[in-house]
């Protein structure tokens, strides 16, 4: 059962990069490249891992190497783990909502660093600031991309007339 989910996941890989190829064909060069650019190698890697999982269907799979024994994780511990990254995300798409993505990215980033991993003070600030820096730097600065404000941004431009 586990070889055939893996084979059907691989043919829905070829399918998606070969139809994102294949809808790119009749667009102008420069929005043509990006599809082209990802699509022909990842094309390319999905059918290997295609061909491999054919070649390979009728072996019993076993990852583990000599000597390892299998690591079993308590059903709860994966349901609070499960639960836990939704929640993060699900509070990240929010923050996108309301405060807008240069503030979010990096706010998540320093929250998440600091209460989910438990690091410290100077490594949260620090990779948060890096992370604002690499937003703004390379997504405002260099390629232009203008990211919405949020909702929260909107309604105090709106009451104070900005």
């Amino acid at each position: 059962m586990k070889r055939k989910a893996e084979i059907a996941f691989s043919l829905m890989m070829v399918m998606v990069f070969a139809f994102a190829i294949y809808e790119a064909r009749g667009w102008r060069i420069y929005a043509r490249l990006l599809p082209w650019v990802i699509g022909f190698p990842m094309l390319t890697l999905a059918l290997i891992q295609l061909a491999i999982d054919i070649r390979n269907r009728g072996t019993k799979s076993d990852d583990r190497t000599a000597g390892e024994e299998e690591v079993q994780i308590p059903a709860p511990v994966v349901q609070r783990r499960t639960f836990s990254i939704i929640a993060w995300l699900f509070g990240l798409f929010l923050a996108i909502w309301v405060l807008g993505f240069i503030v979010s990215i990096p706010l998540f980033t320093f929250l998440y660093l600091k209460i989910e991993s438990g690091e410290s003070w100077w490594l949260a600030i620090l990779l948060g600031a890096v992370t604002w820096g690499f937003t703004v730097g390379l997504f405002q600065l260099v390629l232009t991309i203008p990211f919405p404000p949020g909702l929260l941004v909107d309604w105090i431009s709106s009451l104070f007339g900005f």
